[in-house]
């Protein structure tokens, strides 16, 4: 049974107000012997208060990368022969004054590849408040997460910030300390 869904994105995160507060609604994570009951409540319960929190652990919703900074400069490119191409840069006033000398030097065979400053610069915005959206989700979820861990065991956690890379090592350090008992000993 899936804990979570693939419908949301981190544009979709909002912080609730009537979040349950883990710690006192999830027994604490002793190890390997409480492990599934605490990973079903704990999943339950932080999907009760953010899809996106799980979402987060089960690596669906990833960090976005950092934003582009927008281009003070405009970029053309003339290729007047296959051997033969110039590469000017311009700022946004002496665009129109370098489009005409380019024009000038092989109007028929010219090409043109202009980066858009706005677009760049939307496209920046957006994905700086993607990345804000997602520190802020991780650093709700990581909090809540490590809540419901026994000091023991949360204090493996101290140089660990990201709520996936918590829960991974936390998984891995309560079920290593699980002997098969199935195999035989080596």
């Amino acid at each position: 049974m899936s804990t979570s869904s693939n419908e949301n994105t981190i544009f979709d995160f909002e912080v609730r107000k009537d979040e349950i507060d883990l710690a006192k609604s999830v027994p604490k994570l002793k190890g390997a012997s409480n492990w599934r009951m605490w990973e079903t409540q704990m999943f339950m319960m932080l999907r009760f208060n953010n899809p996106v929190y799980v979402q987060l652990i089960r690596d669906e919703i990833k960090m976005p990368p950092p934003p582009r900074l927008p281009s003070t400069q405009i970029h053309l490119v003339a290729v007047s022969e296959p051997c033969f191409s110039k590469r000017l840069r311009a700022t946004k006033k002496s665009k129109l004054t370098l489009l005409q000398r380019l024009l000038k030097l092989a109007p028929s065979k010219l090409s043109l590849q202009i980066w858009s400053y706005a677009s760049t610069a939307v496209m920046a915005k957006r994905s700086g408040k993607g990345l804000e959206k997602w520190e802020k989700a991780n650093n709700r979820a990581f909090l809540q997460f490590v809540s419901t861990l026994e000091p023991h065991i949360s204090s493996s956690l101290y140089d660990i910030i990201n709520v996936r890379v918590a829960y991974l090592a936390t998984e891995r350090s309560s079920l290593e300390s699980v002997a098969p008992c199935h195999l035989p000993p080596v």
